[in-house]
């Protein structure tokens, strides 16, 4: 048992570059955090001494190893920000982690915890935030997509079939979707790759999984597709999501604006099975 707590506190330590380098400092604060027992207190400083130089330099190379794996998971924001902010936020981010904080094997859910950290932080301005918040999103629908393992039924229909009887289709979009607002354009903003003379600009941006190709998708939208969209995916049938609208929308414009969709992977319109 005490060799398991052992290993269990040196995987924290090694983990955590802040208690890793100052052990000796820290030593009280580690015991008490984990609760460990005096027996198990000193087989960690034991072992701590004599593998001292050894055991930090392995966990400075996992430390380095985290990061990179970390910026493959972020290319709009490496791609933005300036490496040495980026470097400063990731030292900051390790140093606020606590002993018994959990920090997740998986490069995709730490960037996603890392990218809520630097979002908070004073080194970046309104728009770096916002496109932190931008690659934060993403990455989350990213990983909701990763971690369903529901079977669906997809029928993939002839982008230029004609839609004839509303009531005989409805619309498949992947439940990771997600729709956020933000105070710029990012997706111009990205396109222009320029900080210059950016105004805000409040802008709806609706992340989903592409059905046309792999990955997630982006696209700006409209207050009225936003509501269009969400009142659709949980309409029995387009006949009836087609209610709602009817009085903003001719029947051709709603049909024409789901082919749209579904041309560029947001939905799939599917035929119901009578």
């Amino acid at each position: 048992m005490n060799n398991q707590l052992i290993q269990q506190t040196l995987a924290k330590l090694i983990t955590n570059p802040r208690y890793c380098e100052n052990y000796d400092s820290l030593k009280n604060e580690i015991i008490s955090t984990l609760n460990l027992s005096a027996d198990v207190a000193n087989m960690l400083d034991s072992f701590y001494n004599v593998n001292k130089q050894k055991f930090q330099a392995s966990a400075r190379i996992l430390k380095k190893s985290r990061w990179d794996d970390i910026k493959a998971s972020l290319p709009v924001t490496t791609g933005y920000l300036n490496d040495d902010v980026l470097q400063s936020l990731w030292e900051s981010y390790l140093s606020h982690l606590q002993i018994n904080s959990i920090v997740s094997k998986n490069p995709l859910s730490e960037s996603i915890l890392f990218l809520d950290y630097a979002e908070k932080s004073n080194l970046l301005s309104s728009l770096d935030k916002q496109i932190i918040k931008y690659e934060k999103t993403r990455n989350e629908v990213t990983y909701d997509h990763h971690n369903d393992f529901t079977v669906y039924s997809i029928i993939n229909r002839n982008d230029n079939e004609p839609i004839d009887n509303l009531n005989n289709y409805k619309i498949y979009i992947h439940s990771c979707f997600r729709i956020e607002s933000f105070s710029y354009n990012i997706p111009a903003i990205l396109r222009n790759t320029s900080k210059d003379d950016v105004e805000t600009d409040n802008t709806l941006i609706l992340f989903f999984k592409n059905l046309k190709k792999e990955g997630i998708g982006t696209i700006k939208i409209s207050a009225d597709v936003k509501d269009l969209l969400l009142k659709s995916f949980e309409s029995n049938s387009l006949e009836e999501s087609y209610t709602y609208f009817q009085n903003k929308l001719s029947l051709q414009e709603f049909k024409q604006l789901f082919k749209k969709f579904e041309q560029i992977g947001v939905l799939s319109i599917q035929q119901i099975e009578k």
